[in-house]
């Protein structure tokens, strides 16, 4: 399967684009700074605006606060970065199988 994807971003960007599109899958890396980026999805998932998007997120396997933080927020999965090359196009798999499933458009 292909997916079609927009490019890394900054915070900023990526507010403007959650706010133009309604993204299908939303892949967040955690490097940039895991507890700001983490309260940056709080935000957008208590407004409503990953309202049914499965959320991705890659970060250390070795911090467990943030994996734990990201699954309290209910994310989709959680993909530790050693190895993340391999599992992100799995994962992808498995969330369009489950759109599918719900007779939802395909992962974009």
């Amino acid at each position: 399967a292909a997916f079609n994807a927009a490019g890394p971003c900054s915070l900023v960007q990526a507010r403007g684009r959650l706010k133009r599109f309604h993204p299908d899958v939303v892949v967040v890396d955690l490097a940039a700074g895991p507890e700001e980026i983490l309260e940056l999805l709080q935000r957008n998932l208590d407004r409503g605006c990953l309202d049914g998007v499965p959320v991705v997120v890659v970060g250390s396997a070795r911090s467990v606060a943030s994996m734990t933080r990201a699954l309290e927020l209910g994310i989709a999965d959680y993909l530790p970065r050693e190895g993340m090359v391999e599992r992100l196009p799995r994962s992808l798999r498995r969330l369009t199988r489950r759109a599918r499933a719900r007779g939802m458009e395909t992962v974009r």
